[in-house]
């Protein structure tokens, strides 16, 4: 819109002038200042976190994109904290792999270097000027927020002069603070060779050496000495000295200073990640990784919201909360402690939902949104596809931060043999060569995407005429875009508990009644999965559900400059007061004059159970053709000008072709009339349909648990704790 380009256009005429260091310093003090936060660390410490002005943000973030190749060029392979991809795994799986090829190596040791209170001490003149050396293309604006102290706002008393340092949260900071340790690390490098130092890494301010134990003496001395020149000192009581042989080491250990930790049993951790033994692996993964995440979903269980929790755990909680240690851990190691994890999750879900849920729905919900699952991933499954691909693809930085790597030394051929046990052949993995120089290792998107092909198939195999069907419609073409809406009660996209409970259920193959009973409104059979109450005609659900939809589409059709109409009569020469679809569009771009005739249809009915078992989007297709020949709507529509387009709905989520074909064209339209991307505004219109349907879905359900309540008593219907909560749910007037 041209509105929008305006905008952009001014937003980005203020970053240039940003950059370009025009704008007059007396604004620095403010625009350069921030808000603190602080945070707790290990051990008691606090971090002092700075959030800056979005303005100021948004220009930082541009000027590292901006010297992002000069950056790298001048700081990596010693420095990979900035502008290198795989940077931490990378020092983790080349540390790992020292030490065990050291094991026997006497006179080896490890040394990792803390300092303190870096990134607030480091000095900033020195990091000015390498900024101006170094990277002058980002050095006006560095200079800009960096010269003079900025104020900086904690609580409700003055401000704080930040005189000293890069503020943590400013984006452009790990560079600033990169630039200056740089020099120092290049003095360490210099050790290196033969009887000297094998490793010189830094990812920001954690820096490791490991070398002949002479040689990292001498490292250990250069960086106390040159530290304080540059802001920085030494923390030896939190440095750690790892003799690779252990307990048998020769080096001299008496000569560092006796504050520094000796780990003479060769377990430590580096970047977050266990370097050791399987039993510290284990150890460590379960305080800091598993006992950490247990409490936070142990409050999500509160929350009282079963949509919002969802998100919350399917977007921070679940596997991706482990995928750091299940790219840099050993699957072997850890799938104890990632069993344990996926046992935590599941009770997190159960909570949530308010059921329990059995072993072949729970392995449904581990499957992405798209493959008919929750999106809650295994990460004891997953973890050989993380593993394989941190490793494959750190391999090339492996060798450039230690030259002794080698890929024999790896242990993949292990990790592969486990990932393709789970696989089908044709997606076995071969881990017998390292990749070549600049081809990149396995992408863990492919590895998992097999794995959950695998998982499907299993799932389709094992299950009824019905779960096949079911799975089918579940992992058909948009069917879960529900799931990814944001759960906003603005937008209408928040669904209460009970109905989040039910539409997941539902998904899932879940058991909603404890047992089979009798439809309220139809007498017919009400199964414990209640899928019947989605496709009951009895009770006026359908039409609640039809209206739902239909409105919807025709505000996102006048949202994207479509002239559209409901329920239009007169249209129909031979029958003049039929409607010839629920909603008319006179010029649909790239349609013409089309009426739109919605319906939802449920690929679990007892006729196209076998066709949808087989084929995704069976049932829609088959009402699609329905629609097309039923009562010759399809002719008298043409007769009129009008293309009939059948917008069918299945149950689970999925729209048949043609419904899709004119999502295509009102995406687009409303992408162009909203300056966004078509992919944007076609995942927008999908999630909204999808919640409607599913709110409504759910609320038939709810609407027959409600009714048992006139005939029965209610201890006998509230048998399962997923039943009482929605009883109590159904006693509650719905709102839109």
């Amino acid at each position: 819109m041209p509105c929008q380009r305006l905008a952009l256009e001014a937003l980005t005429d203020a970053l240039n002038t940003l950059l370009a260091g025009r704008v007059p310093t007396s604004m620095a003090p403010f625009l350069a200042g921030a808000s603190l936060h602080a945070l707790n660390k290990d051990g008691g410490d606090v971090r002092p976190i700075a959030v800056g002005e979005a303005v100021r943000r948004l220009a930082s973030k541009c000027a590292c994109a901006k010297a992002r190749e000069s950056a790298t060029e001048y700081l990596v392979p010693l420095q990979v904290g900035v502008g290198c991809a795989f940077g931490a795994e990378a020092v983790i799986h080349a540390v790992s792999q020292y030490c065990r090829r050291n094991r026997n190596a006497a006179s080896k040791l490890v040394l990792k270097v803390d300092f303190a209170n870096a990134f607030n001490t480091v000095d900033r003149e020195t990091f000015l000027r390498a900024c101006q050396e170094i990277t002058p293309e980002v050095s006006k604006w560095a200079w800009w927020c960096y010269s003079q102290p900025s104020h900086l706002y904690y609580g409700e008393g003055p401000p704080l002069a930040s005189s000293a340092g890069v503020q943590q949260g400013d984006n452009l900071g790990p560079l600033l603070f990169s630039l200056a340790l740089q020099p120092t690390l290049e003095r360490l490098a210099a050790l290196r060779g033969a009887g000297g130092l094998d490793i010189v890494a830094g990812y920001l301010d954690d820096v490791v050496v490991a070398g002949d134990h002479l040689a990292v003496l001498e490292a250990l001395r250069i960086l106390h000495d040159a530290a304080p020149g540059i802001g920085l000192h030494l923390k030896l009581e939190k440095c750690e000295l790892i003799p690779t042989a252990g307990a048998n080491t020769t080096a001299n250990l008496a000569a560092f200073p006796a504050n520094i930790k000796r780990k003479l049993d060769g377990n430590f951790d580096l970047l977050g990640a266990p370097i050791g033994d399987c039993d510290h692996c284990c150890s460590y993964l379960r305080e800091k990784r598993l006992l950490p995440a247990q409490a936070k979903l142990a409050e999500l269980r509160e929350l009282g919201d079963a949509h919002a929790a969802y998100k919350i755990l399917s977007a921070c909680l679940g596997s991706c909360k482990m995928m750091y240690a299940m790219r840099t851990t050993r699957p072997e190691w850890a799938s104890s402690v990632m069993q344990d994890f996926d046992s935590i999750i599941r009770e997190t879900l159960e909570s949530t939902l308010g059921s329990a849920i059995d072993d072949e729905s729970w392995r449904q919900a581990q499957l992405s949104t798209s493959s008919g699952g929750l999106g809650l991933r295994s990460a004891d499954a997953h973890a050989t596809a993380a593993f394989l691909a941190s490793s494959t693809c750190s391999a090339e930085l492996c060798q450039k931060i230690d030259p002794g790597f080698t890929w024999n030394e790896s242990g993949l051929g292990t990790v592969a043999r486990q990932y393709n046990a789970s696989v089908p052949a044709t997606k076995w993995v071969a881990v017998d060569q390292q990749p070549s120089e600049g081809e990149g290792g396995l992408k863990q998107s492919d590895l998992s995407e097999a794995l959950e092909d695998a998982q499907f198939a299993s799932l389709k195999a094992q299950g009824s005429t019905e779960d096949k069907a079911r799975l089918e419609a579940a992992a058909a073409a948009h069917a879960g875009a529900w799931l990814n809406a944001p759960a906003t009660r603005a937008a209408g996209l928040r669904l209460t508990t009970a109905e989040f409970a039910v539409a997941a259920l539902l998904r899932i193959g879940g058991r909603i009644l404890s047992r089979e009973r009798w439809c309220p409104k139809c007498d017919q059979q009400l199964t414990q999965r209640a899928h019947h109450a989605v496709r009951c005609r009895a009770g006026g659900d359908i039409t609640v559900r039809h209206n739902s939809l239909r409105d919807e589409c025709f505000f996102r059709c006048g949202a994207a400059g479509f002239e559209a109409e409901r329920e239009t009569t007169g249209l129909l020469r031979e029958a003049t007061r039929r409607r010839p679809g629920d909603v008319v569009i006179q010029s649909c771009p790239g349609m013409g004059a089309i009426a739109l005739d919605f319906a939802v249809t449920c690929p679990l009915q007892a006729t196209l159970l076998a066709e949808s078992a087989q084929h995704p989007l069976a049932a829609a297709r088959s009402y699609e053709a329905h629609k097309m020949e039923d009562r010759r709507t399809a002719q008298q529509c043409a007769a009129a000008g009008l293309t009939l387009v059948p917008m069918v709905a299945e149950t689970l989520g999925g729209w048949g072709p043609a419904a899709q074909n004119f999502f295509r064209n009102l995406a687009k339209a409303a992408a162009d009339r909203q300056g966004i991307d078509a992919s944007i505004a076609s995942c927008q219109i999908y999630e909204s349909m999808g919640i409607r349907l599913q709110r409504a879905n759910a609320r038939a359900v709810l609407s027959r648990t409600s009714a048992l309540l006139t005939s029965c008593d209610n201890t006998a219907i509230a048998t399962t704790r997923s039943e009482a909560a929605l009883v109590l749910s159904a006693a509650t007037p719905f709102t839109s």
